[in-house]
């Protein structure tokens, strides 16, 4: 029983980061083309990556001063 839960938690694991990685390559995609709808996600993610401490703090938080600036 305990093998059958540790595998779902895998499964579980490993579908959440690949749908954070298919929302960073879509977010990605529409920055470059400048596309007023890719703010939203990319505003989201950063917030979610301030939490990785210290350098993703900082790479974050810039990220979202160049997006929430004028």
């Amino acid at each position: 029983m305990a093998a059958t839960d540790e595998l779902t938690s895998e499964w579980v694991s490993m579908a959440i980061l690949v749908i954070l990685g298919v929302v960073q390559f879509v977010a990605g995609f529409g920055l470059r083309r400048l596309r007023s709808w890719a703010r939203l996600p990319t505003i989201i993610l950063s917030g979610i990556g301030l939490l990785s401490i210290p350098i993703g703090t900082l790479i974050n938080a810039y990220t979202l001063v160049k997006v929430l600036g004028k």
